[in-house]
């Protein structure tokens, strides 16, 4: 084995077959506690050169590295088959997906997850990371102070099938109100249904987690549903169309005060200082603390696929 330590921050160490053929599952069963002791210490591992380009060969490599692995994610779609191989979020090719920990919109979330690259864009689309402790040590104490405090709160609307953004038909894998009500209530999402089938949700979550030593991470994903972070035309059509109250997204502090759109500029510029990107090789496989690090994508030119999985669930409480 070829091991490549971080060189900087946000990095993963690098792990590559030093010859063609090597199994990774086997190599990691014989290798399990130095795996864990590199994804402990670094947040995220790369696997190179063992080519886990296949379906069966990630979801068997997923298996063995995650527990309680996602079946039921409204936000990812399921490769055929497999219901715990999912395709990453679809996003215009054209934009950045920013940076954001997965799912911390959730009270029960992934503490894990895994991507394999099956084509490798013949341009960009690399994956960025960004350790999430620094990005809590760069903000202002004033802030977090409030963050702290109120926590963020999450704002969704729904048609009943995908609009602008996904309707809650597919969020909630349902067309029973019942059940999206019951999912609700499980999430500790409050929620008001409105005319012609839409639906409104509120969500109040913590900005960070800390860990047994006392380390903070900033999980927030605020430039996910801060109005601001549209770019500029979705932001001028969807401001045209509809009022605040209405935004298919935004988030709020948790008392309701507006986050500044000041604070959020100082936030995504901390985010691309401290990102570090590698390009895919179609076989990579990249194994990621999802409290850790944040993850995005990067505007690519030509064909692009990813597969993920996710796992070891984990509240904000636990």
């Amino acid at each position: 084995m070829i091991l490549t330590p971080p060189s900087k921050i946000s990095e993963p160490i690098s792990i590559s077959a030093s010859q063609p053929g090597v199994n990774l599952r086997s190599w990691i069963n014989s290798n399990k506690a130095i795996v864990d002791s590199y994804y402990s210490r670094y947040g995220a591992i790369l696997f190179r050169n063992f080519n886990v380009g296949s379906v069966e060969n990630f979801s068997s490599i997923a298996n063995l590295l995650i527990s309680d692995l996602v079946e039921d994610n409204g936000e990812h779609n399921p490769v055929d088959g497999h219901a715990t191989v999912q395709t990453p979020v679809q996003y215009s090719s054209e934009h950045h997906l920013l940076w954001h920990n997965e799912n911390t919109f959730n009270s029960t979330w992934p503490s894990r997850i895994m991507f394999g690259c099956q084509v490798a864009a013949l341009e960009g689309g690399e994956t960025p990371l960004v350790d999430t402790n620094a990005v809590y040590q760069a903000l202002p104490v004033e802030v977090v102070d409030k963050f702290k405090q109120h926590g963020v709160m999450y704002v969704r609307n729904y048609s009943r099938t995908d609009d602008v953004g996904l309707g809650w038909e597919s969020v909630f894998c349902t067309t029973d109100k019942a059940i999206v009500e019951r999912k609700c209530k499980e999430q500790n999402i409050r929620f008001e249904w409105l005319e012609k089938d839409k639906l409104r949700t509120y969500a109040v979550r913590p900005a960070f987690v800390t860990d047994q030593e006392n380390k903070c991470y900033w999980v927030a994903q605020i430039q996910h549903w801060h109005f601001s972070c549209l770019d500029d035309n979705t932001r001028q059509s969807i401001a045209t169309v509809y009022s605040e109250s209405e935004y298919p997204r935004n988030c709020y502090f948790g008392n309701g005060d507006k986050i500044e759109d000041g604070f959020v500029s100082d936030l995504l510029a901390i985010y691309k200082k401290l990102e570090s990107s590698f390009a895919w090789q179609a076989g990579d496989a990249l194994l990621v603390d999802n409290v850790m690090m944040a993850h995005g994508r990067n505007p690519y030119k030509g064909d692009r696929k990813l597969l993920v999985s996710m796992g070891n669930l984990i509240t904000f409480e636990s």
